[in-house]
């Protein structure tokens, strides 16, 4: 049950992540509150903003990548991929074997 769940959960965290700079402006402290803050305190809004950007994209990027490779680990379907695919090449083999001996 937790294989079929991974995949819409990990979607899910990282649409949290990308959404939860909008709750800056709803007086909830966050990465991108914490950057508006510290640009209304140097005067660097730019540079303020162009790290905190990094930083989301950062965090999005490794959890993209954990995401992707526990789906990849638990994948549901991939046993029976492997299966169909190796039933497929014996009956490739098979049938060019008897056009062979024909």
């Amino acid at each position: 049950m937790f294989k079929i769940a991974i995949p819409p959960l990990g979607n899910q965290f990282i649409l949290g992540l990308k959404e939860s700079s909008l709750v800056a402006y709803v007086s909830v402290s966050d990465l991108w509150g914490s950057a508006l803050s510290e640009a209304a305190a140097n005067f660097k809004q730019l540079e303020t903003y162009v790290v905190a950007g990094l930083y989301y994209l950062a965090l999005v990027m490794l959890f993209t990548f954990v995401v992707g490779k526990l789906e990849a680990r638990f994948d549901v379907n991939a046993k029976a991929k492997s299966r169909e695919a190796s039933a497929k090449s014996r009956a490739r083999y098979s049938s060019s074997e008897e056009t062979v001996s024909l």
